[in-house]
């Protein structure tokens, strides 16, 4: 139950808000419709928004479909296939809600050519000369560093004291988080070089408006680091420390999220509310059709172009030129990514669903799980008890299913403990080795775990 709760809690708020913000792209937005430029005079024809009501009401079926999927996983008890069913349908929505939007992009682009509604500026790129060659005006670099040294001081501790199980286990995680931060350093710095968007032959508008892009998404950056500094030093506590309280970790987490969320969104609607206002106020405004710059007006691919970054079209912030080869490599590593959630599914299934085995050979007693085999010799071992009944056990590092606990587990009364069995079962081998570390195992079934515990006992005696 505690793996559905955590999918819905975190993957089922992506499907209302993919929605609601392409649904949003679909309204104007200085001449682009559907990531078509159209003339001003048009942007209300009535084929013009027959298409974009038939986008709206294949995105709405589509919604409504994906949002009875989930549920499917609560007529399962078995985690992995609730995490398949979860990953499955995360990675079809981060794709198919774009479907409709491409089918209306096309539509509206032969609607485009067949009544021939040209722009005078189409398939030209138009660069404001005054807003390139201006110096920009920077937030202060420094803002990073406190949030850069609070997300590294983690990964140097854990790096320092990898003889600890603990340190060893939580390190990728602080690494990752402290990538994080840093990127938002990165992005910070190539921000400042991405092409600019021109609104007006006026360049005192443009100049404007590129500040207020520039300053809002600075201050979105930094925010996004000390938020996330702040999390990663959290989470190492919770790693290192053991608290036993998941819901804390569920709800601090979840506040995480919406903070991440919360910085994105302010930037990207007070920059939009401020390009509205400035488009409306300019007595010369001045329409950029680059379609033909854009695949499905949703990549944007320009050679002539020799900007990393260019404001996206469709959503927030900015999307890469995949006219460069840096563009088409990171695309290939995203791409992978994706697909290792369908190969992480196969691989949980296939943990949950292979057997435990509790064996006894000429001079050990050996445990395994597919891929993870306990060999604990005769005389390594300082005592063994038979138990009836499974304390309380909590993870710290491992794999938890409800028919399947491997790995390191706090175990009331025990301290850490090396596990390998089925929490289902009733009774278990507890073994201690003379160097103190401590295992905790069962088989497949009681009767095998008592049948191997008395060949031991026997075997120990002989010994």
């Amino acid at each position: 139950m505690f793996m559905k709760i955590i999918m819905f809690v975190f993957c089922y708020p992506m499907l209302p808000i993919l929605y609601f913000v392409i649904k949003n792209e679909l309204q104007p937005r200085k001449n682009i419709v559907l990531g078509i430029t159209l003339p001003s005079e048009e942007l209300k024809n009535p084929a013009v928004t027959a298409i974009i009501k038939q986008v709206i009401q294949q995105m709405r079926r589509i919604a409504i479909i994906f949002a009875l999927v989930p549920f499917t996983s609560l007529f399962t008890h078995y985690d992995s296939i609730t995490y398949s069913i979860f990953m499955m349908w995360i990675t079809i929505l981060c794709f198919i809600f774009f479907l409709p939007f491409i089918l209306g992009n096309k539509k509206l682009q032969k609607l485009k050519k067949e009544r021939e509604w040209h722009v005078d500026t189409e398939g030209i790129t138009v660069v404001d000369l005054k807003v390139s060659l201006e110096k920009p005006n920077t937030l202060h670099i420094l803002w990073f560093l406190p949030p850069v040294i609070i997300s590294i001081l983690p990964v140097i501790i854990d790096i320092m004291n990898l003889s600890d199980d603990t340190s060893r286990y939580s390190l990728i995680s602080t690494c990752s988080f402290a990538f994080i931060t840093i990127l938002c350093v990165f992005l910070y710095h190539i921000s400042y070089r991405s092409k600019q968007e021109i609104i007006s032959t006026d360049s005192l508008i443009n100049q404007t408006l590129t500040r207020i892009r520039r300053y809002n998404w600075g201050k979105c950056l930094i925010g996004v680091a000390y938020t996330n500094a702040l999390y990663t030093l959290y989470f190492w506590f919770f790693f290192h420390f053991h608290q036993k309280s998941m819901f804390v970790f569920l709800a601090v987490t979840l506040l995480y999220i919406f903070f991440l969320l919360w910085w994105v969104l302010r930037a990207e609607f007070k920059v939009r509310l401020a390009q509205q206002q400035l488009f409306a106020q300019t007595n010369d405004p001045y329409i950029v059709d680059e379609d033909c710059y854009w695949i499905y007006g949703l990549f944007y691919y320009n050679p002539n172009n020799k900007r990393f970054l260019v404001e996206k079209r469709i959503g927030f912030g900015t999307t890469c030129n995949f006219a460069k080869t840096s563009t088409k490599i990171l695309s290939i590593v995203v791409i992978l990514t994706m697909l290792a959630l369908p190969v992480s599914c196969v691989a949980m299934i296939q943990s949950e669903f292979s057997p435990l085995k509790l064996q006894l050979d000429e001079d050990s007693v050996t445990s395994s799980h597919l891929y993870t085999t306990y060999d604990i010799p005769f005389d390594t071992i300082e005592s063994v008890t038979l138990w009836n009944e499974l304390p309380d056990i909590t993870k710290e590092n491992g794999t938890g299913f409800h028919n399947l606990c491997k790995g390191s587990y706090s175990v009331a009364g025990n301290g850490t403990c090396t596990i390998c069995l089925n929490p289902n079962n009733n009774s278990f081998l507890f073994l201690t080795k003379t160097n103190g570390k401590k295992y905790v195992l069962s088989g497949k079934t009681d009767a095998e775990t008592n049948a191997i515990y008395e060949q031991l006992i026997t075997n120990l005696s002989s010994k």
